[in-house]
């Protein structure tokens, strides 16, 4: 047992009320991070659909104008 705790805890039921309570502040936090790191993975994810939607249209554009680009040197 550190000497904090020693100083901070009366009684062993004091100690373990307080250590359970450090312990759940820690979850939290644990949980907190879990829910930052998934919403940062859920947008990146959302963020590449989009560039790849993007690029498709791109291409189809590129596609288009070569097409017309094809066509016109035919004549």
């Amino acid at each position: 047992m550190s000497q904090k705790c020693v100083i901070l805890c009366f009684d062993e039921y004091m100690c373990l009320a307080l250590m359970e309570q450090m312990k759940s502040e820690i979850l939290k936090q644990i949980q907190m991070t879990k829910i930052e790191n998934s919403k940062q993975y859920n947008l990146f994810v959302m963020r590449i659909k989009i560039c790849r939607k993007e690029a498709k249209e791109s291409k189809y554009w590129l596609e288009l104008i070569d097409t017309n680009h094809s066509e016109n040197s035919n004549v």
